[in-house]
């Protein structure tokens, strides 16, 4: 339920700790109610993230790599927009299918994470929403530190409080997907 951030001053500065809005948190700071997001909502925003992912896909005729987020039923990614070595390592090997000639793959150590430097909450809901096999999480992990999300919650209420323009911006921005979520209203 993490949006990634824009850099740059002003409206569409980064939140402080991590570069991520969680939108529940947005909607929070424009109408002062705390909303917990249905699993229904969950499913119909993953449906339409994969969908959104698939127009991109066929609009710009690049390698299919819709089919691989949506079969994900692990972890699969870190962040809204970073991948686990896993499914970095699946996409590679499409990648490796359609060059010329023998191409292997060679999986990244487990020792080396590629983009796992921000790490999310993978909340019970999520996880019960969408039937992963994954353990739910609560906090968010930052370079190898436990952040909790009660904690970053405040952090970007209290910011928010002061940036009244990032609310404004983002709850424009972010309409539709506030609305798929049921965050708005």
């Amino acid at each position: 339920m993490e949006v990634r951030a824009r850099g740059g001053r002003a409206a569409g500065e980064d939140p402080p700790v991590v570069p991520y809005h969680d939108l529940r948190v947005l909607a929070e700071a424009a109408t002062g109610r705390r909303r917990e997001v249905a699993p229904a909502a969950i499913r119909e925003a993953a449906a339409a993230s994969v969908q959104a992912l698939r127009a991109r896909e066929e609009a710009k005729g690049t390698l299919s790599m819709a089919d691989l987020v949506a079969a994900e039923r692990g972890v699969g990614f870190y962040t809204v927009n970073h991948p686990t070595n896993t499914l970095l390592t699946r996409v590679a090997e499409r990648v490796a299918e359609r060059l010329p000639g023998d191409v292997a793959v060679q999986p990244v150590p487990a020792s080396r994470v590629l983009l796992g430097g921000v790490r999310a909450p993978l909340e019970a809901v999520v996880v019960e929403a969408l039937d992963l096999d994954a353990e739910p999480t609560e906090d968010w992990t930052v370079a190898g530190q436990t952040v909790p999300a009660e904690q970053l919650r405040q952090t970007h209420l209290d910011w928010y409080a002061q940036n009244p323009q990032a609310v404004e911006v983002g709850m424009r921005k972010y309409a539709d997907q506030l609305r798929l979520l049921g965050l708005t209203g």
